[in-house]
């Protein structure tokens, strides 16, 4: 399963730096749930991991999502991440229809 929550997340910051936004925003969001199961958290803003390089590849990616989506839209994009399952998070990583056209506007 580690190796899927990877996946999802390279997949998650190529949509955001490619324009698409709410699907980068739920990947994200499903592998930072994945993650949480398990014990980590890579999201932590304020913990030791939040230094490692591997942090910035999520951090930055996410806080150009917020700043362009703006609040609403970036924290309805997250909810949906949060609420999919490793199946549904592979099936938006590979999948080609635009998600963004469904989100709400800031």
């Amino acid at each position: 399963m580690e190796w899927l929550a990877l996946v999802a997340a390279e997949f998650g910051v190529v949509a955001i730096y490619t324009g698409q936004l709410g699907r980068g925003v739920r990947l994200f969001a499903a592998v930072n749930t994945m993650a949480q199961q398990r014990g980590i958290n890579l999201l932590d803003l304020e913990g030791e991991g939040s230094r490692a390089p591997g942090f910035i590849i999520f951090k930055q990616p996410l806080e150009r999502a917020q700043a362009q989506l703006g609040p609403a839209a970036f924290q309805a994009a997250w909810a949906e991440g949060q609420q999919m399952t490793p199946e549904q998070a592979l099936a938006l990583a590979t999948g080609d229809e635009d998600e963004d056209s469904q989100l709400p506007k800031a």
